[in-house]
């Protein structure tokens, strides 16, 4: 009987645990909001324009972003994003010979 009841209490300990409001750190979400901010602000200092861009044999949109990304981006990820957002990208596959636009500024 001490076991089944310890066993009980065990499961009520981690139910309630999992019934428990996950809340995100307030410091994440305002470092997330800061380096947002400090995008935008270095994008409208700059003149943003397109061009295209052949995909080689061993390209990846990481390598792309790593060759094009300029410094008013807070990561590749971002870059990657507006990237996949320009053409219509539904995943980050992309094939040797297939055509991307890629946003640029100039500094």
């Amino acid at each position: 009987m001490k076991r089944f009841l310890t066993g009980m209490f065990l499961v009520a300990v981690v139910f309630i645990i999992l019934l428990l409001p996950v809340t995100p750190d307030q410091d994440s979400a305002f470092a997330v909001e800061v380096s947002a901010a400090q995008e935008d602000e270095a994008r409208a200092s700059c003149e943003k324009y397109f061009i295209s861009y052949v995909v080689q044999r061993g390209d990846t949109l990481w390598s792309i972003a790593n060759e094009h990304m300029s410094g008013q981006y807070a990561s590749a990820y971002h870059y990657i994003q507006e990237i996949m957002e320009t053409n219509h990208l539904e995943h980050t596959v992309i094939k040797t010979g297939q055509m991307l636009i890629l946003p640029c500024y100039d500094r």
